[in-house]
C-alpha cells in the first residue's frame, strides 16, 4: 500500500483548517492580547499613581494615567525609530 496516496487528503484537509484559524481565530487572539496589554498598562497606571497620592476617580489620576498613557507613547515611537535606523 502506497503511503503517499493520504497525503493529498491532509493537504485538502490542512487548507480549510488554516484559513478557519487565519481568518476567525487570529484576529480574536489579537484582540485578546491587546485587551490583557490595556488592562496591565491600567494596572499600571493605577499602581503608579496612587502611590503618588493620586487616587483613581479623580482629577489628579486622569492627568497622571494620561501623563502615563503619552510617555508609553513617545517610548513606542522612539523604540520604532531605533529598530528603523537599525535596519
Amino acid at each position: 500500500m502506497d503511503v503517499r496516496l493520504g497525503q493529498p487528503r491532509r493537504v485538502a484537509l490542512s487548507v480549510p483548517i488554516f484559513l478557519y484559524v487565519a481568518v476567525y481565530m487570529a484576529p480574536a487572539e489579537q484582540r485578546i492580547a491587546q485587551q490583557h496589554e490595556k488592562d496591565a498598562m491600567e494596572r499600571e497606571n493605577i499602581t503608579f499613581c496612587e502611590r503618588h497620592g493620586m487616587p483613581v476617580g479623580t482629577g489628579e489620576y486622569a492627568l497622571c494615567a494620561q501623563d502615563l498613557m503619552d510617555i508609553r507613547a513617545k517610548q513606542d515611537q522612539l523604540t520604532a525609530e531605533n529598530m528603523q535606523s537599525t535596519l
